[in-house]
């Protein structure tokens, strides 16, 4: 646990913010504060997700260096070592050589580890599969040190068991340094998240920017502040209901408004579809907190990570003096 804020000011705030974030622009920890509390978990969520990314490579790593570190004649002992001389041969699809004998397709990923390619622990595969076989494959020691890659067919002996000891000992110094970087790298970021985390307790709920709202920002039967921007006339915004709420690529929400407007194509004239990643809907609640903290508009103003919702931002911002229209339905 981070024991002081001189501690955690030890952070850059700068890397706290994920590299695709062009829209928060943060210069000490006060900044993250104002942004607000979701803005911080969004980021929280980001980081655990890079931390939890992690663990699996580090096993791995782990499993690899621990192989390595024995004798690779005893390990392969342990591992059964086919015969694949006189084992019938075919060309797939993509012409590729395969197996076709029921063994050679039966047989297990990790059964001739140390062995044999085809079915060793350690072979990545390239591109298919016949069977359990890795057809053409290279070989996971191979790649860590960095040196040219071989594509070896199921049959090839392992070459692991012909390296000099050379080879073997900057394959372990190879793993080992990868390990300890990866390491280091969890390390600073399970203490982003242990300052944002800190942060996000004293932080206040805000709006969030449109393209970063997580799931379940709206639901069915939620009130809401729509904007309706057209070419032809002013800005309105309208109060509404959520009525349907459809997730995929782009979540969508469809409204029914207190108020009939007449280019509606659904709910007999009283409603329209939304994404909910644009600025154009938002909960009654982000309406009055923009209405009452005009020092977060600025804030907003970043938010368009393109010409197509700056536009939008600027008609929204433009109508926030206005009342919407129905909302007294809403405040009863």
């Amino acid at each position: 646990m981070l024991k002081s804020w001189s501690e955690m000011k030890s952070i850059p705030v700068k890397n706290l913010i994920p590299f695709e974030w062009e829209f928060i622009k943060a210069q000490k920890n006060e900044d993250l504060v104002f942004f607000g509390k979701d803005v911080i978990r969004s980021m929280i969520v980001y980081w655990r997700k890079e931390s939890n990314w992690m663990v699996p490579r580090i096993k791995k790593l782990d499993s690899m260096l621990s192989f390595i570190q024995g004798n690779i004649i005893e390990l392969a002992q342990k591992y059964e070592n086919p015969c694949l001389e006189n084992v019938g041969l075919s060309m797939n699809s993509i012409r590729e050589i395969v197996p076709l004998d029921p063994e050679s397709i039966m047989r297990e990923e990790g059964t001739t580890t140390f062995n044999v390619c085809g079915w060793c622990n350690f072979a990545k595969n390239l591109p298919l599969y016949a069977g359990g076989v890795k057809v053409e494959s290279i070989c996971n020691f191979e790649s860590v040190v960095g040196i040219t890659k071989t594509y070896r067919r199921f049959d090839a002996p392992c070459f692991l068991k012909e390296a000099p000891e050379n080879l073997i000992n900057q394959i372990r110094q190879s793993l080992s340094g990868k390990m300890e970087s990866l390491l280091e790298e969890k390390k600073n970021i399970d203490k982003k998240i242990k300052l944002l985390l800190a942060l996000e307790k004293i932080a206040e709920k805000k709006p969030m920017p449109p393209l970063r709202r997580p799931k379940g920002w709206f639901k069915k039967n939620d009130f809401v502040i729509c904007c309706l921007i057209s070419k032809d006339e002013p800005v309105r915004l309208l109060a509404g209901k959520i009525v349907c709420y459809r997730e995929g690529i782009s979540d969508l929400a469809t409204v029914c408004f207190f108020k009939k407007i007449a280019d509606s194509s659904i709910c007999e004239g009283y409603g329209r579809d939304f994404n909910v990643t644009s600025l154009t809907i938002m909960n009654i609640w982000e309406y009055d907190y923009f209405l009452t903290h005009p020092e977060f508009v600025v804030f907003a103003e970043r938010w368009a990570e393109s010409e197509f919702w700056w536009q939008r931002i600027k008609s929204f911002l433009f109508a926030l003096s206005e009342v919407p229209e129905d909302i007294e339905k809403i405040k009863k």
